[in-house]
Order: C-alpha cells, then structure tokens, then sequence
C-alpha cells in the first residue's frame, strides 16, 4: 500500500527536478502511513474498501497537491510579471526623468541581454532610475528655494513673479538657471534700492526734523517701485517746501536789513548770527522774522514823512547849489502827500542822481559858490567904501577897506581862472559842453557884471530918493540916520544880488526829461 503511495508521488514529480524532493516522503510521513495502514489491517477492511480507501487519498492528495502547485505557479508567475512590469516602468520612468531633467544617459545597456529578469529589474532600478530620482529630488529642492527668493523679491520690489511656460520642464537645468539669474539681477536691484532709500531716508528725514514735520507715516522699508517713485517725490516735494523756506526766511531777512540800513529802523534781530542765517528754514524763526518785520513796518510807517522830509529838503538844496530854475524843477512826487515806499524810493532815486552829478562837477559848483561869497563881499566893500563916515576917516578905514577890496579882485581873478580850468578839463573829458544853467561861463560872468550894476544903480536911486524925503535934523542925528540906512542898503544889495545870481542865472535842463547826467 506504502508502494503505491509512493508511487504515485513519483509520476507527479517526473515535471521538474527541482521540486521532486519536495514531495517525497520523509521519515514522519512514512511513519503516518504506516500507521494508516496498520489501522485498516486492525479494521479488517476488504480489498475493495481498502482500495476504495485508498482511491479516496490518492485523489485528495493529488487535488492537494495540484492545488499548491497551482498557486505556487501563479504566485511565481505574478512575481515574473511584476519583475517585468517594474523593468517596463523603470525604463519608461528613465526616459520621461531624462527628457524632464534635460539630461541623457551615456550607460552602454549591451550587458543587460545576459540579465535574468531579477537582476536586470534591480539595475533599472538601483542603477539607472535611482540617480535620476535623486537628481530629481536636488532639484526640486534647489527650484522650491529659488521659488522662494523669487517670491520674496516679488513681494519686495513689487515685480512680476517668474514664469514657467511648461512645468513638466521645470526640473531642468536651463530653467533653474534662468530663474537663478533673474533671481541674481532681483537681488542687485533690491541692495540698490535699499541704499537708495536708506540716503534718501536720512535726507528726508533731516529735512523734516529741520521743517519740524511728521513723516511717521512714511513706510522706508518698501523698496518697491510705487513706493520708491512715492518717496522720490516725498523727497523732492520737500526740498521745495525746504528751498520756499529758506527762500521766505531770506527774504524776511533781507526785508529787516533793509528796513534797518535804508530806514533807520532798530531790530532786535542779529541778522549776521550763524544761527539765524544757516537756519531761514526754521518754521519758529520764520515765524519770528515775519513778526519782526511787520513790528519795523509799523515803526516805519510812522516815520515815513519825516524821512521823506528830510529827502525833500536835501533835493531842494541840491536845486539850489546846482542853479536849477523853478521852470525845470519838474518833480511832481515832492508834493505828494503820499507817504510810502515807493515815495521814499523815487525821493532816493532823484536825490542820487543830484548827488551824483553834484559830486562828478563837485570842483566846479564848489567855484562857483566860492565866488558868490567873493562877489559879496566885493559888493559890501564897495558899500563901505562910499559910506560918508568911511569917506571923512580917509586915512584908516577907507584905506583899509580898499586894500580888502584889492585882495578880493583878485581872488576873483584865481577864480574865474580855475573855473575855466575846471570847465575845460570836464569838457574835454566828456565832450560835452557844461553850462551854468542854460549859459557858458562867460555869459555867466556877463549876467553877473549886469546884475551887479543893476543893483548897484537900484541902490544909489534909493539912497538919493531917502535923501529927498529925510527931514531935518541936528548934523549927529542926520549922520547916524545915513550910517544905518547905507548898512541896511548895503545888506539888501549883498541878498539881492546872491538872490540873482542864484536863480536868475541858473540853466537848465539839468533835470528835465530831455536832459540825462
């Protein structure tokens, strides 16, 4: 019975040899058979039940059997496949990595045809795929950092984030590349627009802290485009705001030094302390100047027609020494009853254009004053010389009333000479020709011999007509009668004739529109 057992595992292990000694019977298999049999020979079984028996194993162990094979067939017909699959895959990955990461391979594949299916699955995968996972995974982590700076620059500057047409490909070499470069140039540009603004904050910031404003608004550390166009104009804004200060306060500045220097005003300002003229922008001494000036104004408002006044006076003695007429004293703001700057001004003006001339001639009219005074005097002399008194004391008074006489004809002499001398060499420097008034000096001097006789016989008529009309008297008191009445002839001569020669003579045009200096 063992036998046939036995020998039925036999036929089944004819297919492989491999597998034959798994199913032979081993020593504690034997020994259940045995017992198996030694329980039918107990039993007494005929020899159809004991082969029926043993029909009924045979077949179980056989279905048994088969079962196992079959399972282990398909389980080791499953691994085949996915050893198979795996390789497939792998090769498939290996060339969807190469084309993603922008590489080729430069492995000779010529050995894996001697390959088994176990070995040539490991190679694909530990060998080939392996690397390119991990070149892969460097990648992604090196494009995931630069992702990062990217995104970081975009939220700073305020630009355009990076762009990858085909994401498939962003693993590549050429993309990582060019986003590391637009990376780099985000980089330059935003340390140039921080060390922009980083200046431009401490410049804002002077200029507030100097104008006293509040910039706490102003975001500094975004550096982007929108707030560093923001900031520029900030900047710029208050530069002006800056210059228009400096620009008011100097302005006020030179207003206080105007009104101090041409209106004699006092100030309380010390206008050339460094701390006023290096701080015109300072919104407080703004302030301060501004109420300075105002202060002078009122003060000076207050004086105005007196410094008008007194330019007024000094135009019309000026009119005098220079022999201007009346007819072309033609200077209608002398009568103004308005009195402010603009009065004051023209005043100034016409004031510095008599000084001007007045000083550019000044030798010439000083000559021509010196010899009114000679002139005068030689009329009183000549007074004195016909006064009866001075007449009967021949030898003392007479005699040295004619010797002052002398000395006075002939400083007339030197100065008629010096005259000419000066009147010349103005003419020869100016080639033009100068005029006392509207006549040379020679007609001058003619007017003035005419004026001088005209008195002269104006006089001697009034001293015959007093004569006639004085009555009697005692000789004393006829005799002092004619002493005071030939001094105060005398006087009114010397006025007369300084009245004529002042304005009788005088020219022209020296002020008139026609005629500039």
């Amino acid at each position: 019975m063992s036998e046939r057992i036995s020998g039925s595992t036999d036929d089944l292990n004819e297919q492989n040899e491999n597998l034959r000694d798994m199913f032979r019977l081993n020593t504690e298999e034997e020994n259940i058979i045995t017992k198996i049999e030694e329980c039918w020979d107990g039993i007494g079984l005929s020899e159809d039940d004991l082969r029926s028996r043993f029909d009924m194993f045979r077949k179980a162990f056989h279905t048994s059997t088969l079962s196992v094979l079959s399972y282990g067939l398909q389980a080791q017909q499953e691994y085949h496949t996915a050893l198979q699959n795996s390789i497939d895959n792998s090769k498939n990955e290996l060339i969807n990595l190469e084309h993603r990461l922008g590489v080729t391979s430069d492995r000779n594949d010529e050995k894996t045809g001697e390959m088994k299916l176990f070995e040539l699955e490991k190679y694909y995968r530990e060998e080939r795929l392996q690397p390119l996972l991990t070149l892969k995974e460097n990648r992604r982590k090196m494009l995931e950092r630069l992702l990062d700076e990217n995104h970081s620059y975009v939220t700073s500057l305020g630009v355009e984030s990076f762009h990858i047409p085909d994401p498939t490909l962003r693993y590549r070499l050429d993309v990582l590349d060019r986003l590391a470069a637009v990376n780099d140039s985000h980089l330059t540009v935003s340390n140039d627009r921080k060390s922009i603004m980083a200046a431009r904050r401490a410049r804002i910031t002077t200029i507030a802290k100097d104008l006293k404003l509040d910039i706490s608004h102003v975001d500094f550390s975004d550096i982007t485009g929108h707030n560093m166009a923001l900031t520029e104009s900030l900047e710029k804004e208050m530069v002006e705001k800056k210059q228009a200060a400096e620009e008011l306060g100097q302005s006020l500045l030179d207003r206080i030094i105007y009104l101090s220097k041409r209106m004699e005003v006092q100030s309380d300002v010390s206008v050339q302390s460094p701390d006023i003229i290096h701080r015109l922008f300072d919104p407080d001494l703004v302030g301060k100047l501004r109420n300075e000036v105002l202060r002078m104004e009122r003060e000076v408002a207050a004086q105005m027609e007196n410094m008008i006044g007194k330019h007024r006076e000094r135009i019309k003695q000026l009119w005098e020494v220079m022999h201007i007429p009346a007819e072309e004293r033609d200077f209608p703001a002398l009568f103004s009853v308005e009195f402010s700057e603009d009065t004051l001004r023209v005043h100034e003006e016409m004031r510095k254009q008599l000084e001007d001339f007045f000083d550019d001639h000044r030798q010439i009219f000083d000559l021509i004053e010196e010899r009114k005074e000679l002139t005068m005097n030689k009329v009183q002399l000549e007074e004195r010389e016909r006064d009866p008194v001075v007449m009967q004391n021949r030898g003392g008074i007479l005699l040295k009333t004619q010797a002052e006489k002398k000395k006075v004809l002939k400083q007339l002499e030197k100065n008629v000479a010096e005259l000419r001398a000066a009147i010349k060499k103005k003419e020869d420097s100016t080639k033009k020709s100068f005029l006392i008034g509207t006549m040379t000096l020679d007609e001058f001097l003619a007017k003035e011999k005419v004026v001088v006789a005209a008195e002269k016989v104006a006089r001697m008529n009034s001293a015959s007509a007093a004569k006639r009309k004085e009555g009697k008297g005692t000789p004393l008191s006829k005799r002092l009668k004619t002493e005071n009445e030939n001094l105060n002839r005398s006087n009114r001569g010397c006025d007369s004739v300084k009245r004529e020669l002042t304005f009788g003579s005088s020219s022209g045009k020296i002020f008139s529109p026609k005629r500039k200096f």
